[in-house]
């Protein structure tokens, strides 16, 4: 079971991240700013991290910095989801089906997930990602 670290400062959003992918076997863990986030990745280990980018105590490109400089840590997909500014942006809190797929696509298929959704709708160009070079394609 693959594990997922939800990071915003809003709870709202995270409930929503938990609501929506426990829902398929993820198990889920959340943080409301990039320092608590980075202890819990520490202890946790997680496979994937959706993270804000504007936080108190450690913003999202300085938590993603941390995380990279750490060798257990380096290789962990992390996407950021972020308010949108411009119409063309996803808003936040994101599309439930394309923050799905994009899940699936970095951390591997689960064949019920891939048939609910059907990813090939989907365009996952329109999240903000830090994609690593072992992160699934």
């Amino acid at each position: 079971m693959a594990t997922i670290l939800i990071v915003d400062t809003s709870q709202s959003d995270r409930r929503m991240y938990i609501t929506l992918l426990g829902n398929f076997g993820y198990r889920l863990l959340e943080a409301s700013d990039g320092a608590e986030a980075l202890e819990l990745a520490r202890t946790e280990l997680p496979d994937l991290i959706i993270s804000s980018i504007i936080m108190p105590k450690l913003d999202g490109f300085t938590f993603v910095r941390r995380l990279r400089a750490e060798p257990l840590l380096a290789a962990v997909p992390v996407i950021f989801q972020t308010a949108n500014y411009l119409e063309a942006e996803v808003s936040k809190p994101p599309n439930p089906k394309r923050s799905c797929v994009l899940c699936i696509k970095l951390l591997g298929s689960q064949p019920s997930l891939q048939d609910c959704l059907k990813p090939d709708s989907c365009s996952v160009n329109t999240f903000n990602c830090w994609p690593t070079s072992s992160t699934k394609k």
